[in-house]
């Protein structure tokens, strides 16, 4: 799977079938570990944010990866998106997570 091994995946992709339909995020580590962050945004659904505490650890501590997902989305990163990874200098990371937002059920988690 690239920068994420497929055994980290297999741990990190529940968290996205967890959360939806809203935007999950996940921050991976460079030594592989990883957690999952709180989605600060007033609209979760639509987009996400990350709490300013959760923001000055990765700033002191830079995440391998941070991935939010896109629920029913595509893999394409948003403007908003673009912008972000550009001014963190992380690398950012997009999991396409397919089901209905009405009932919550999920159909597949994609990175």
């Amino acid at each position: 799977m690239g920068l994420i091994p497929d055994d980290v995946w297999a741990q990190i992709s529940p968290v996205f079938a967890l959360r939806f339909p809203c935007e999950g995020i996940v921050a991976v580590m460079p030594d592989l570990t990883w957690r999952e962050l709180e989605n600060t945004a007033a609209d979760p659904l639509r987009h996400f944010d990350l709490s300013f505490a959760d923001k000055a650890e990765l700033a002191t501590n830079p995440p391998l990866a941070l991935i939010h997902s896109h629920p029913n989305g595509n893999q394409e990163p948003s403007d908003a998106d673009t912008i972000s990874a550009l001014s963190t200098g992380w690398t950012w990371g997009i999991s396409v997570v397919h089901g209905l937002a009405e009932t919550g059920e999920v159909f597949s988690v994609g990175y």
